[in-house]
């Protein structure tokens, strides 16, 4: 059974980009497969753009935080992440 026309979903990651991510990459072009418009929002790899679309999937990125260690640099990273989404 198909979706309606024009449902959408859109994916947040804060740790790993997009196509980086497989389990994201899969669940994505699974939800593509069955007709929904997928939408992630990410952090970029060094030379990715900051827009664009991977395999049917819309993708927008922001810069990544720097890699750190710890309980700080987890809860640092968590919410840099959270709000260059918004």
């Amino acid at each position: 059974m198909r979706p309606p026309a024009g449902r959408r979903v859109l994916m947040v990651l804060e740790s790993y980009s997009y196509p980086r991510d497989y389990r994201v990459r899969r669940e994505a072009s699974a939800l593509a497969g069955t007709g929904h418009r997928v939408s992630v929002i990410c952090p970029s790899e060094p030379g990715q753009p900051w827009m664009g679309i991977v395999d049917s999937t819309l993708v927008y990125g922001y810069p990544a935080p720097r890699t750190r260690h710890g309980f700080l640099a987890y809860a640092w990273e968590y919410g840099y992440s959270l709000k260059a989404t918004i």
